[in-house]
């Protein structure tokens, strides 16, 4: 006997199809997350679980979106969809969509967890052994997300993904001024990628920085800045790749509106959802099409714009591939995966060897970015000071601040590193917030403002 939910999916699919509606999806997802946050005292634990779908259709170049929690009446279905368009004729259609069986029917998987007990083993060896005075959260992601994917028009799709997630926040009163500090890992399929991870020995490493932590006196000027492998890809990743995503092209809201040169031919700047267990990867994309690996900037021109599918009908000769959501109550969107600044030519020695006056951005935390204009500011938490081609590690700046623009970093970049990281990162934008990696090799940046 057909379930009750695939019979009001055909039955609404149907309505659609006889008002005349195109590109016509029906979206399910299951998503269940689980986040333990140590602390030195308690052990806090949150499940989140959604479960609903969402419709999309296009109609007159324009696409119409609505999200359910509750999928069991038709009747209350179709006014929803009647509330936002005006109903059209409807079409005599020789054949019906259906569904011949029932697709949500699936055995359960594996949903690995994390050791909390041991974890919370280390952290407290370390504050006895340290200091009881830091304040340590440790937030441990599990997620599940399934997607069921409907349409008329293309065969039916199934995805599972996992995330995996540990971080480290670190913050401790020295000398009366607050510092703060922090780690992060991710991974995807399941956590054997991160029971590498000694949470002790990660506590070590960022106390001891912290230990070093002081403020630079009053500076505002131009400065050569290397920023660090991994991490440091923020910068690319807010500064550059959220103005390369087709949502702010097609809305002439992107700095690279009308740009094909980047005036740098050493630039070459990936987004590849395929790489394996990365944070931001995947297979199949929200909206059920195969992911691929774009390039987006080749030898410094533009090559490629990140795109949904509505990304594609506005720029023709683009692949689809890019289209993500938070959950089913989000609208699709062009969004970044893993995205990264390829290899250079330069080793980590022979690009700090080259600068006789700068700053290395070890660390760096969230800014902002004016994708219109290129213009941005990003906090610099860990920075150490270069002097005739040598890092002094002895003190480490925490209250340094870059400012700059998106095309004059990019024609700015003058030493590439051969030593390329990526790091997970999350993501907010439009369609909420989604898994992603960052990356660079090492990378030296001439005339950079740094502000304290």
């Amino acid at each position: 006997m057909k379930s009750k939910l695939n019979t009001n999916i055909e039955k609404t699919i149907n309505y659609l199809l006889e008002k005349g509606y195109t590109d016509i999806k029906l979206i399910y997802v299951q998503k269940e997350k689980h986040i333990d946050t140590l602390t030195k005292n308690i052990i806090k634990h949150n499940t989140i679980v959604e479960d609903g779908m969402s419709i999309s259709f296009y109609f007159n170049k324009e696409q119409y979106f609505i999200a359910l929690n509750n999928f069991n009446s038709f009747h209350n279905i179709k006014k929803n969809i009647q509330s936002i368009i005006n109903s059209r004729k409807k079409i005599n259609l020789k054949k019906k969509f259906k569904l011949k069986e029932d697709i949500f029917k699936i055995e359960s998987s594996k949903f690995d967890s994390f050791n909390i007990k041991e974890y919370q083993n280390q952290l407290l060896k370390f504050i006895t052994e340290y200091n009881n005075l830091i304040n340590i959260t440790i937030p441990l992601l599990s997620e599940r997300k399934r997607t069921f994917v409907i349409s008329p028009n293309v065969k039916n799709i199934y995805k599972e993904e996992f995330h995996y997630k540990i971080d480290i926040i670190m913050n401790s009163i020295i000398n009366n001024v607050n510092r703060f500090n922090y780690f992060s890992e991710g991974c995807t399929s399941n956590l054997n990628d991160l029971k590498k991870i000694n949470i002790y020995t990660e506590l070590k490493k960022l106390y001891n920085v912290i230990l070093k932590m002081k403020s630079i006196d009053s500076i505002n000027q131009k400065s050569t800045v290397v920023m660090s492998n991994g991490i440091g890809g923020i910068l690319i990743h807010e500064a550059c790749g959220h103005s390369l995503e087709s949502r702010e092209i097609i809305k002439n809201t992107s700095v690279f509106s009308g740009i094909k040169d980047v005036n740098n031919s050493n630039i070459n700047i990936i987004d590849n959802p395929t790489l394996n267990k990365k944070f931001g990867s995947f297979e199949i994309d929200d909206e059920g099409n195969k992911a691929t690996n774009q390039i987006l900037i080749k030898n410094g021109k533009i090559e490629n714009y990140l795109c949904d599918n509505n990304g594609v009908r506005y720029l023709k000769d683009k692949n689809s591939g890019s289209g993500r959501r938070e959950s089913y109550y989000n609208i699709f969107s062009s969004r970044m995966s893993n995205t990264y600044i390829e290899n250079g030519k330069y080793s980590f020695d022979e690009i700090i060897n080259s600068i006789k006056d700068g700053f290395y951005v070890k660390n760096i935390l969230g800014g902002v970015v004016d994708t219109i204009s290129g213009n941005f500011s990003f906090n610099c938490i860990e920075t150490y000071r270069i002097l005739d081609g040598k890092i002094d590690y002895s003190v480490c700046y925490d209250n340094l601040t870059i400012i700059g623009n998106t095309l004059d970093i990019l024609k700015n970049i003058d030493m590439i590193g051969n030593d390329l990281k990526l790091n997970c990162g999350i993501c907010g934008s439009t369609s909420g917030f989604i898994y992603t990696t960052v990356g660079e090799p090492t990378i030296k940046i001439k005339n950079l403002f740094m502000v304290s």
